[in-house]
């Protein structure tokens, strides 16, 4: 004889279990006219915390130009979305209300009562969700800096075998310096700006800081255009000494992998009081500079 087996189920157990799927979806049309409220009062305090969210957005964005946090436009757009289905609901809830009889728990078209009553239901615990999520205490920061700014060039006619050669030296890892050597006028700075420019066009991974050194105080001048650079130019920053200014680019640049373009030495430089780390097969940052006295170059 085959196994025999028997399954008994408590009638208590059957009748409970009905009991609560009934109750369970009765709730949707019972509790509709609340739930109706209880979103219209939700969605309006999200409508509020958007707009708030959005002033302090454009705030940033026009009047200190940052850039908006991802997080904060990924919370706009889910909202914006939300408040477009709430809105629908909300506008179709009165020819459902009206089918509501006996104190409101009872539809004369139950079936369709209760899936829009599931609906209203779901989008506000959708709502009161997204609410506790829209409180940010930044909604934007500094963009990041573009690993190469453009530079206006005149065309570079009888140039174009120094930028190869130049460009060249560039790739290979043992060359840490490169000095561009002529008298005025012979296109060293346009020869410069052709290296920034294949830089700003070629995929690489340097942070490429464009420098004019000149005669007068070229120390400190270089200083600040590396400050403009890499986000450390502010009031603060002019009070600062020498010293305290190669610190603070110290701290920034042996950090990244950095193209220095010098342009217009004078005299010999002292890339460490500056405050630049000196390039190495290690770091494997480059200088570029360009001077009109040989004995510099040297």
């Amino acid at each position: 004889m085959g196994n025999i087996f028997s399954i008994s189920l408590s009638l208590d157990t059957i009748i409970t279990r009905c009991w609560d799927c009934a109750t369970g979806q009765a709730s949707y049309i019972c509790n509709l006219e609340d739930n109706l409220h209880a979103l219209q009062t939700e969605l309006a305090e999200l409508k509020e915390l958007r707009s708030d969210l959005m002033r302090r957005v454009k705030i940033a964005e026009d009047e200190q130009q940052l850039k908006r946090l991802g997080q904060v436009e990924g919370w706009l757009q889910r909202a914006e979305t939300l408040i477009t289905d709430a809105d629908q609901l909300i506008q179709e809830s009165p020819q459902h209300v009206e089918k509501l009889c006996m104190g409101g728990c009872c539809s004369s078209q139950p079936r369709s009562t209760h899936r829009f009553g599931k609906q209203i239901t779901r989008i506000l615990r959708k709502v009161k969700y997204l609410k506790g999520k829209g409180d940010f205490s930044d909604v934007a920061s500094k963009p990041p800096l573009p690993s190469a700014t453009e530079r206006p060039s005149d065309p570079t006619v009888g140039l174009e075998s120094y930028l190869k050669k130049v460009w060249s030296c560039l790739q290979k890892e043992q060359v840490g310096i490169i000095g561009i050597y002529g008298l005025g006028g012979v296109g060293k700075t346009t020869l410069l700006s052709q290296i920034n420019n294949k830089f700003h066009d070629t995929t690489h991974d340097y942070h490429v800081i464009w420098a004019v050194a000149s005669q007068d105080r070229p120390i400190e001048k270089v200083q600040d255009e590396i400050a403009k650079r890499v986000g450390l130019s502010n009031e603060g920053w002019k009070s600062k000494s020498l010293d305290e200014k190669a610190g603070d680019i110290r701290s920034i640049l042996h950090k990244k992998k950095f193209a220095l373009l010098l342009d217009d030495i004078w005299e010999w430089f002292d890339l460490s009081r500056a405050g630049i780390p000196i390039p190495t097969q290690e770091n494997g940052s480059k200088v570029i500079f360009t001077t009109r006295r040989l004995d510099v170059c040297c």
